[in-house]
Order: C-alpha cells, then sequence, then structure tokens
C-alpha cells in the first residue's frame, strides 16, 4: 500500500510522514483511496 502510494510522489509521502507520522499514513491512505474512486468515476 505504502509502496504504491509513494511510486509518483514519493518526496509527498516522505513530508507527511515526517511531519505527522502515524497521522501522514493514514492522511495518504485516504487521499489514495479517494484519488482511486475519482478515477473509477472518470472511466466508468
Amino acid at each position: 500500500m505504502l509502496t504504491s502510494a509513494g511510486g509518483h510522489r514519493p518526496w509527498m509521502f516522505l513530508f507527511f510522514s515526517n511531519r505527522l507520522g502515524g497521522l501522514g499514513s493514514l492522511l495518504v491512505s485516504l487521499v489514495v483511496t479517494a484519488l482511486l474512486v475519482l478515477l473509477f468515476v472518470a472511466v466508468f
């Protein structure tokens, strides 16, 4: 999950992780989920 999340923007993931710690990981996961949903909506 974390690998795919930081695939395109690893610096973003590292930034959030360093700033917020565990909360950052949760935030990234939520953002990635939202992006996937938006992609699905855009495609279908």
